[in-house]
């Protein structure tokens, strides 16, 4: 659903000027996170895991 979105010139443009990593998330490189909130080690996590490529940075 928004393959299109990530694909067009202008978001290119905004990911660069406005996004710490200068580019959107790809798949897969949340492999290693996303499987820590399944096993008990996380039990103590009561927060939320922010990935957002530094958005909230600037």
């Amino acid at each position: 659903m928004t393959q299109g979105v990530f694909e067009a010139v202008a978001m290119d443009a905004i990911e660069s000027a406005y996004c710490a990593m200068g580019r959107a998330g790809k798949a897969g490189e949340l492999d290693g996170d996303v499987p820590y909130f399944a096993i008990d080690a996380s039990s103590y996590t009561t927060s939320q895991l922010l990935v957002d490529g530094g958005w909230t940075t600037i």
